[in-house]
């Protein structure tokens, strides 16, 4: 029984895909690195290479005389990041036999009704549901400064935050991780926030302080999970600057499909809250994204600071079919023989960009 070959053309089923309403998506979409998303990019240097890191100058331009020589500067490469865009590549087997029975009594072979087609609609939303939780956490890997994977002994590859055969190191400075000793003069993270008298607020200032002077933006956004939230909400320095009121934020908002919050405290109008408890299982464990005793702090960010690169790799559609490149993320069907079956292929070649380490703070809030 031949499939319906309309619902199986991979133009359809990637329109079908980008219409999907997936979970587990909220810090790619806030970094713009979702399917089609602002920051997403082709690869200049293909599956493998390296990119020089760089920080933003605060220096001021130096002055010559008329008629003196250009002064020379040196250029502003702080580092150098190699790295390899991993591929995943997975085929779902649906059976023929157990969409056969949702063919429409009497009609033609070659026909799925619409039991069938929804079967095959709920299979390409796992698929693609799989791939997202990827770019999930590939862009939780960057925020947190180290992204691993290995090769298993079937080609398979594990993915990790640490440990793994193949590392891309996001070189965000230490002084941005753990207590947040950022410019040098000591930890701005130095009373953990479990303790209501931590000065939550003083410590956001000090690190819009230190942004502006590493890479000359302020403080935009914090990520961190309920468990944080729910030590800024008791936080008595965070009471005292609402006012009189019983309410310490202004407004907060729940993603109804992540399950995830967004929030602005009365004291701190100017940062956005993102109360993220969201996870991937790795290697059978589920593991949340960001951990529950850190936060994320970030600025404004910027096409120049952060990009999600993608790479092509060749797939055949059909067998005996000509192979092509496809870049990114992208779906199609191919009919097989013995067992009769649809297989669905995923392939997707991506990796998170990090050129401005400095804009990056992974603070570690409870200890």
């Amino acid at each position: 029984m031949p499939a319906t070959p309309t619902i199986l053309q991979p133009a359809v089923i990637l329109e079908r895909i980008s219409r999907l309403n997936l979970i587990n998506t909220t810090l790619q979409k806030t970094l713009g690195f979702q399917r089609g998303g602002p920051r997403v990019r082709t690869s200049p240097m293909g599956r493998r290479g390296s990119y020089d890191v760089f920080n933003d100058t605060r220096e001021v331009a130096g002055a010559t005389g008329p008629g003196a020589p250009a002064n020379r500067i040196n250029r502003q490469i702080v580092g150098n990041v190699p790295f390899q865009i991993p591929r995943s590549s997975e085929a779902m087997h649906m059976l023929y036999e157990q969409i056969h029975a949702f063919r429409r009594i009497g009609g033609p072979v070659g026909e799925i009704d619409a039991m069938g087609q929804q079967y095959i609609f709920d299979q390409e939303r796992i698929v693609a549901q799989r791939i997202a939780n990827l770019r999930e956490f590939q862009t939780a890997a960057m925020l947190r400064g180290s992204y691993t994977f290995s090769q298993g002994g079937l080609g398979e590859f594990s993915h990790a935050f640490s440990g793994g055969a193949f590392t891309v190191n996001y070189q965000i400075p230490a002084g941005n991780k753990t207590k947040l000793n950022m410019l040098g003069a000591g930890d701005i993270l130095a009373t953990s926030w479990d303790n209501a008298a931590a000065p939550i607020i003083t410590d956001c200032f000090q690190i819009q302080t230190a942004f502006n002077q590493l890479i000359g933006r302020g403080l935009s956004d914090v990520i961190l999970t309920s468990v944080g939230w729910g030590y800024v909400l008791a936080n008595t320095q965070v009471q005292n600057q609402a006012g009189s009121v019983n309410q310490v934020f202004d407004y907060i908002t729940k993603n109804e499909e992540d399950q995830t919050f967004t929030a602005k405290l009365k004291a701190l109008p100017w940062v956005t809250w993102h109360i993220n408890d969201s996870g991937v299982n790795l290697n059978g464990t589920f593991t949340k994204l960001i951990e529950d005793d850190h936060a994320v702090f970030l600025p404004q960010l910027t096409d120049e600071m952060v990009s999600y690169w993608e790479c092509g790799a060749p797939v055949v559609e059909y067998d005996g079919g000509p192979a092509v490149e496809r870049v990114g993320e992208y779906y199609y069907a191919v009919n097989k023989a013995e067992p009769a079956r649809i297989e669905l292929v995923s392939e997707f070649n991506g990796l998170p960009v990090l050129k401005n380490p400095q804009g990056v703070a992974y603070g570690l809030i409870k200890y």
